[in-house]
């Protein structure tokens, strides 16, 4: 017969797998804790997001700083499920920086199935977007 390990060896045990399991832990066994500390705000709103790349957002805004050669925009694109982000810095606001941008995306994570913006950025690049990539379905928001 094998003697069992001392009470410290389980205690550490027990704690290392706490630690481990934080997370799924928490969800069990305090679920109104998990949803305030863990659970992703928004999902809501966005629970259908299965997989990466099934839904982009793209937006654009001017930078609110002071530069010594004028003022900048910057667009940026968010892959929804993973929260990976692709940023694009501009002088000028001009469609062919969301075709840049879409393509460096595209480049990076491969095609989106679906694509949304606002309203400016789809009439500024709709039709630039149309001749340079394919991309399933471009809803406006907004």
């Amino acid at each position: 017969m094998v003697p069992l390990p001392p009470l410290r060896t389980f205690q550490a045990a027990l704690k290392l797998w706490k630690e481990v399991h934080r997370v799924d832990l928490t969800a069990l066994t305090d679920p109104d804790g998990f949803k305030n500390r863990y659970r992703h705000s928004g999902t809501g709103s966005l629970a259908h997001i299965r997989r990466p790349n099934q839904l982009w957002q793209i937006d654009a805004s001017p930078i609110d700083m002071l530069c010594v050669d004028g003022r900048y925009s910057i667009y940026v694109a968010i892959d929804i499920f993973t929260r990976r982000i692709l940023v694009y810095v501009t002088r000028t606001p001009r469609s062919e920086a969301v075709c840049l941008l879409m393509r460096r995306a595209i480049l990076a994570w491969g095609v989106p199935e679906e694509v949304k913006t606002d309203n400016v950025l789809c009439w500024e690049g709709k039709r630039l977007i149309g001749q340079h990539v394919s991309v399933h379905e471009i809803a406006l928001v907004g």
